[in-house]
């Protein structure tokens, strides 16, 4: 989904006056003394573009861009050979290392059904 969106500096209020401010600025122009009809039309045609382009500019538009995509997931179980791990204090006296690979090993089926999914 595509959306654009704008967001004036200052606000709308501000974004507002500064936008009357620059178009009686542009209507006022400077004094064209001595310049043909031509060349007057070009630098007032210049004038009004430059602050058209500053007032697209102060209100920053933004293209927004959403899309959606399915990541596979990732399951990690960390077990270590440490000391404690190797302590038989689990059910029927197993070490903590046993208890852990047979709760693995158990939940293979499991794991399967986790990996289609993701």
């Amino acid at each position: 989904m595509t959306s654009w969106s704008v967001q004036p500096i200052g606000g709308w209020g501000v974004y507002l006056l500064l936008a009357a401010m620059l178009a009686a600025l542009a209507a006022i122009g400077p004094r064209s003394h001595g310049l043909t009809p031509r060349r007057r039309l070009t630098l007032r045609a210049l004038r009004v573009a430059s602050l058209a382009l500053l007032l697209l500019v102060g209100a920053r538009p933004a293209l927004e861009t959403l899309s959606h995509r399915t990541v596979p997931g990732t399951l990690l179980v960390l077990t270590d050979r440490s000391r404690s791990m190797q302590v038989e204090d689990s059910l029927h006296d197993a070490s903590r290392w046993k208890s852990a690979v047979e709760a693995l090993d158990a939940a293979a089926d499991q794991f399967e059904i986790l990996e289609e999914a993701w």
